[in-house]
């Protein structure tokens, strides 16, 4: 049956036309077309056109009045959401599949970060710039499917390897997926399309994490590691307990810390997490119970709060001396009595950090 023998079928059936104009259907070849590239020629009259939505026959309106569109021969039930989603699916298998065949690349742009490992011995990574690395899917996945069976999904578009990796692409015209194939662990890109024009990031070859209109789950950002030892300055905390039993927290670069290590006054150190001036009196009290050399006037008996150490900026108020010291005087103190009934942890552990609170 010709073109014009199946719309005058169409026309005994009834007079009525659709009002949703589409701008792309498909070809008999079952390929998408653009109505914009088609112009009134004889040829083009012999094709016959079907809606990615309800299959149903499709008549391109290219008059130069009207901007140029497919119109329903038969009025009937078109869902243009149904239509997006379709032609989402069938312009990226068809653009993808002309990439593979062609060796033209199809990129996709994600975070990379970059790390310092310079303090990497003492547990800290930092990471200190983030960009955007650009990948070929063409040669990472070979291999496209629409539709097909993955377990218990069935992406929009699954592209894979020989290795089995898999990448789902999944179009969101008004559902997005499910919070099972999110948590899969699976690569998902999703693309919000709204309207044909969202195609065009499918036509341009280029999806990149930075896209509003793109969502990236289960990517594992690609980190790159700078080893230059001495290029970080950033300032740490160190419980350092020195050999006459006094402590303090040494705040300085990794590099400072090693040098003052050369002192040789040092009997233990460690680098102390975030989490201020509770941690070095944990320290305090675990340095004690394992039996090390601790000498400290938070952990004797006659300790007491300084009520005015923002004057004198001495934290300890010594109920036995009655006297205001730092904390180190307990070294050469003939008094000092450690005492773990009247320990940090043993009283108000939060009264008691901003009591004797101190800037590290």
């Amino acid at each position: 049956m010709s073109y014009g023998q199946e719309i005058s079928r169409g026309n005994r059936l009834t007079k009525k036309t659709a009002t949703i104009k589409y701008k792309y259907a498909l070809d008999l070849k079952e390929q998408i077309v653009d109505v914009g590239d088609l112009t009134a020629e004889a040829d083009v009259r012999k094709n016959v056109f079907h809606c990615l939505s309800c299959g149903q026959l499709l008549i391109p309106v290219l008059g130069s009045v009207r901007v140029k569109h497919f119109r329903h021969a038969i009025e009937g039930i078109c869902n243009p959401e149904t239509y997006l989603h379709q032609l989402a699916k069938n312009v990226f298998y068809q653009v993808y599949s002309d990439c593979l065949s062609a060796g033209t690349p199809f990129n996709i742009e994600i975070n990379k970060k970059t790390f310092c490992t310079s303090c990497q011995e003492v547990g800290i990574v930092c990471e200190v710039e983030k960009n955007l690395f650009v990948y070929d899917l063409i040669k990472l996945f070979p291999v496209i499917s629409v539709e097909t069976s993955d377990g218990p999904f069935v992406p929009d578009i699954m592209l894979s390897n020989v290795a089995g990796e898999k990448l789902y692409v999944e179009f969101v015209v008004t559902h997005s997926s499910s919070k099972e194939k999110m948590e899969s662990g699976l690569r998902i890109i999703e693309i919000i399309i709204t309207n044909e024009d969202d195609l065009e990031m499918i036509q341009k070859r280029y999806f990149s994490q930075t896209t509003p209109t793109m969502k990236f789950y289960n990517f594992k950002d690609i980190s790159t590691i700078s080893s230059d030892t001495l290029a970080c300055n950033k300032k740490l905390a160190f419980f350092m307990l020195k050999i006459d039993g006094g402590a303090f927290v040494y705040n300085n670069t990794l590099q400072k810390y090693k040098v003052r290590l050369e002192q040789g006054d040092i009997s233990f150190s460690k680098h102390l997490p975030l989490g201020g001036p509770q941690v070095y009196l944990a320290e305090l009290e675990e340095a004690y119970h394992s039996k090390m050399n601790i000498r400290s006037c938070f952990l004797c008996r006659y300790h007491g709060d300084n009520r005015y150490r923002e004057q004198n900026d001495v934290p300890i108020y010594c109920k036995f001396l009655k006297k205001n010291f730092t904390s180190t005087q307990a070294v050469s103190c003939e008094f000092y009595r450690a005492d773990p009934s009247v320990f940090p942890s043993k009283t108000s552990l939060t009264t008691f950090i901003n009591n004797h609170f101190f800037n590290w």
